[in-house]
Formats: C-alpha cells, sequence, structure tokens
C-alpha cells in the first residue's frame, strides 16, 4: 500500500488531507526536510490542520510523510 492509499484509507478525519511531495507542510518548515532523492518522498499530510476541528484539545502531531525505501 503506497502511502497516498493509506492516507485515502483511513478514518474521515484525515482521508482527505493526502498532499504530493511536502506540500502539505508550511513552507516555512519544508526547508527541514531533505532527502537525497526526493522522487522518495511519496506524500505528505498535515495532521494539525486535519484533525483540529475534531479534536481541538488534543496534542497532535504536526506532519505526516511518506517516504519510499530503496
Amino acid at each position: 500500500m503506497t502511502f497516498e492509499e493509506a492516507v485515502k484509507a483511513a478514518q474521515d478525519l484525515v482521508n482527505g488531507a493526502y498532499c504530493p511531495g511536502k506540500q502539505a507542510m508550511e513552507k516555512r518548515h519544508r526547508k527541514f526536510v531533505a532527502c537525497a532523492d526526493s522522487k522518495r518522498l511519496t506524500g505528505s499530510i498535515n495532521l494539525d490542520t486535519a484533525l483540529s476541528k475534531h479534536r481541538p484539545g488534543d496534542n497532535r502531531w504536526d506532519y505526516g510523510l511518506g517516504y519510499k525505501p530503496a
């Protein structure tokens, strides 16, 4: 299963939040994620945004990133 498929198969809270590459990350945060082969970054999800409406008082992760190993 790919990262995109996993996100789309997840609970309704996050299944519409998939973005290609690092696009789900705020622009100011993207520079902190580097990969020698950018094709291995298969997608991203902004978990804080996706979950904030439904779980406003909970601690949340910021992002999820898909990475395809060699």
